[in-house]
């Protein structure tokens, strides 16, 4: 009887083995035609999504038309078409394409244009197609992503090196200028000549070393300087060379140009600024702070302003703590600047006295 029990027991419990092994198995295969409707292809470009324009000219427009094949068995929806740089564009609009309904095995077209611009030699860019599929409950899927990619290479009627001026990193202490120099030099045609160079910045300066306004199958070079003398605190510099020449496709050519100016003094705050809501004597800080050790010299405008300033003169450190005491305004507001001296002491080279201008602003 015991072993009639035990028996029963075994069976029962193989019995629910095999269940649960089965029910595993059912929702095994459940995913499996969830994921391979969900991660099979959907839409398939032409030509694998690339297309290669070959050789072209600077300020040319180019286009090609990809066809979007829907493969899949539900129907798909566009949401979004983006390009990689402004210099493409597609002649049915993100807002005409997103929301476009494809079926199943349907075929539509899209044409990109790109324009050279001033660009020289290699020039690509992409476009993203990202769309979701209608799966049969009305429900949309999950977003899914398509990239076309166009390319191209620029031959221009002159040849500008560098592409770009990199005046690097900018040590402040070691660095008042730094040169560069930009090479022009005929490419497709026989001669170029140079009208005009400009920068967009104040602090750089362009000088053409060469004959202006005069046609030459020869290289010209132009010389960029980077004076860095009046900037107080660290900063990106960004901007662009301007060359006037006489090609008709490219009659300006713009240089970008880039820099990383490392101040060897920073201080905070950049401004004072005392509202006209505090009265009374107002206690401000100043905390300076050097690349090397420094000393400071002396302060001006402090007695125009009736400012009482205390500060440590003799030591020489890497930071500094300038307390001041501003008085309340009389008959005007306070529109002053406090001039700090400071002495550099690197560890190569001579001495440096630097000037800090700090504003400082009071109101009635």
């Amino acid at each position: 009887m015991r072993a009639c029990i035990e028996l029963t027991f075994r069976r029962k419990g193989l019995l629910i083995q095999l269940l649960v092994f089965a029910a595993i198995l059912s929702g095994c295969r459940k995913e499996e035609e969830t994921n391979t409707t969900l991660y099979s292809p959907g839409l398939i470009p032409s030509n694998e999504g690339m297309h290669d324009f070959g050789e072209i000219g600077q300020m040319e427009d180019m286009e090609h038309a990809f066809s979007l094949t829907n493969v899949s068995e539900q129907s798909i929806r566009v949401t979004g078409v983006d390009a990689s740089c402004r210099c493409m564009w597609n002649e049915k609009n993100e807002e005409t394409l997103a929301g476009t309904l494809i079926a199943p095995q349907e075929k539509i077209g899209i044409p990109i244009k790109m324009n050279t611009s001033t660009r020289q030699d290699d020039i690509s860019g992409k476009v993203l197609i990202t769309y979701r599929r209608i799966l049969e409950n009305e429900e949309e899927g999950p977003p899914e992503n398509l990239v076309l990619n166009i390319k191209a290479y620029v031959i221009p009627d002159y040849r500008i090196t560098p592409a770009v001026v990199d005046f690097g990193t900018i040590d402040g202490l070691t660095h008042g200028e730094v040169r560069r120099v930009i090479t022009i030099a005929p490419e497709t045609v026989e001669s170029v000549a140079i009208h005009n160079a400009t920068a967009s910045r104040e602090a750089v300066s362009v000088e053409i070393l060469c004959e202006t306004s005069v046609d030459r199958t020869a290289p010209c070079e132009i010389e960029v300087v980077l004076d860095v003398s009046s900037y107080q605190e660290s900063v990106t510099l960004q901007g662009a060379i301007h060359i006037d020449v006489d090609s008709e496709p490219m009659p300006r050519a713009l240089i970008p140009f880039r820099a990383e100016y490392i101040a060897p003094l920073e201080y905070q705050p950049d401004s004072i600024v005392i509202g006209s809501d505090i009265k009374g004597d107002v206690s401000k800080e100043i905390t300076i702070i050097s690349s090397c050790p420094s000393q400071i010299i002396a302060i001006h405008g402090e007695r125009e302003l009736g400012v009482v300033a205390e500060y440590s003169d003799e030591n020489r450190e890497k930071n500094h703590t300038i307390q001041l005491t501003i008085p309340p305004c009389s008959d005007e507001a306070i529109d002053e600047v406090l001039e700090l001296e400071i002495m550099l002491f690197p560890v190569v080279g001579e001495e440096q006295l630097r000037t800090l201008s700090v504003p400082v602003y009071r109101f009635l």
